[in-house]
């Protein structure tokens, strides 16, 4: 799991980050090869969820517009 460095109470409040209007975002996280690793093999994310450039790629949101 990626660690959250932002207390909850003030990342619930943000308007950007995890709540991408458009697929390419500049707010999608960005993972170092140890994440990328421990993702694969604890979470089974598969390995097309992650883009060349290390970046989650983000699903549309099943709730409306945007993307998770």
């Amino acid at each position: 799991m990626i660690k959250q460095f932002v207390p909850q109470e003030f990342c619930l409040k943000c308007r950007g980050c995890c709540r991408f209007k458009e697929a390419n975002s500049v707010w999608s996280p960005c993972l170092l090869d140890e994440e990328i690793q421990e993702l694969a093999d604890k979470e089974g994310v598969p390995a097309a969820s992650i883009s060349i450039d290390r970046r989650l790629q983000p699903i549309a949101n099943p709730d409306g517009e945007g993307f998770i």
